[in-house]
């Protein structure tokens, strides 16, 4: 009866309208055959409608253990489909389900392939991007960038000597100032950004994620000089100059940024998921912010050669007390830059994790199945 009934399916399913290949597709998931799960992933990854392939996915996620099982391998199939589009919706099929923590099936694919299926995925999670999805970093940058300045105003009061600490009205500004560099420049990294969690090879993921930051910053950079240039207008050779290397020093800590989010993840398969967003994005920011401030700290150590001399008269050395307190303030401002971004980075990551709730549950239904 079942089988005799799931050939009926498959007729709605390659000649029914859109809802009834839905309706067919409920009715598979409750049949819970071989067959039933079989068709369901084929239509998940061979329908040409949006809705009824998501529909699929959804009811996959109803079968039972070993038949999800025969659904998975079915998808892992179409990582090798000569079709690219079969190619892409199992790779972010598969990766969601992955971040769900169910065990999907490893499949061998070229590098080059695999890189070319991370770099697309972009395309497939997010395939409308409005202007407000552009920017969709701002607020999380705004946030972590603004309360990261507390270090910045404790050394001007300090100080007094880059600002002073009378200048309440100065330093309000250049905490302004600061959280908007702060918010331009994560909304420009993370452009292309992708939870990693969502991605299936994470390590492929990871270098095109990179790169994609620090390119996207460079040119980001660059369009700003020659804005800049048409603005002012003449012959500054030397400022070029200077600006493209301030650039390219600031795309480096961009990926450096990136490349600390990540590198927490790493554990045998590169990705170890946790159930607890808040953690994940903690231990993101955290790592995210070290390796960038170690950039930053390299290129402020640079500039403590210009600051030491020598007094001659006497025999011994000095520091330039007033320009070290200015570069320590640049300092402690990209502090609170590199917070921004590694936490904007970190919330992208963790914004499809699955809840406890939906982790346990699968980890009950393999427990189960395993002890059938």
């Amino acid at each position: 009866m079942a089988s005799t009934l799931t050939v009926v399916l498959d007729e709605f399913l390659r000649l029914g309208a859109a809802q009834a290949r839905k309706n067919s597709l409920t009715a598979l998931s409750v049949i819970d055959s071989e067959e039933s799960a079989k068709l369901i992933a084929k239509t998940a990854l061979q329908d040409e409608d949006t809705s009824v392939r998501q529909r699929a996915v959804d009811e996959m996620m109803s079968l039972s253990a070993n038949q999800r099982k025969t659904a998975l391998d079915v998808l892992a199939n179409g990582l090798t489909s000569d079709d690219q589009h079969h190619q892409q919706r199992a790779y972010s099929i598969l990766g969601k389900f992955k971040s769900m923590g169910w065990e999907v099936p490893k499949t061998r694919m070229k590098w080059g392939n695999r890189m070319w299926l991370a770099s697309s995925l972009y395309s497939s999670i997010y395939p409308q991007r409005s202007w407000w999805f552009r920017v969709r970093s701002w607020k999380p940058a705004l946030l972590a960038t603004a309360i990261s300045t507390l270090p910045f105003l404790v050394f001007n009061y300090q100080s007094s000597m880059f600002i002073t600490a009378q200048g309440i009205l100065l330093n309000v500004l250049l905490v302004a100032v600061i959280s908007l560099a702060g918010v331009l420049l994560s909304v420009f990294a993370t452009q292309f950004a992708t939870p990693i969690y969502l991605q299936l090879r994470p390590f492929a993921a990871a270098i095109i994620q990179v790169l994609a930051a620090f390119i996207c910053t460079f040119l980001a950079g660059l369009a700003g000089i020659i804005l800049l240039l048409v603005m002012l207008g003449g012959n500054r050779d030397y400022e070029v100059l200077t600006w493209l290397l301030f650039i390219l020093l600031l795309s480096s800590m961009v990926a450096a940024i990136r490349v600390g989010t990540l590198l927490p993840l790493l554990r045998m398969q590169f990705v170890r998921i946790s159930r607890n967003r808040k953690f994940n994005w903690f231990i993101e920011t955290a790592a995210g912010t070290i390796a960038g401030f170690f950039v930053a700290t390299l290129v402020y150590r640079s500039y403590w050669s210009d600051l030491v001399g020598l007094d001659y008269d006497y025999g011994y050395g000095y520091i330039n007390q007033k320009r070290l307190n200015e570069y320590t303030a640049i300092w402690l401002a990209f502090l609170a830059i590199i917070i921004g971004l590694a936490y904007s980075f970190a919330k992208i990551d963790t914004e499809v994790l699955s809840d406890h709730r939906t982790s346990n549950s699968t980890a009950r239904d393999e427990n189960e199945t395993s002890n059938e």
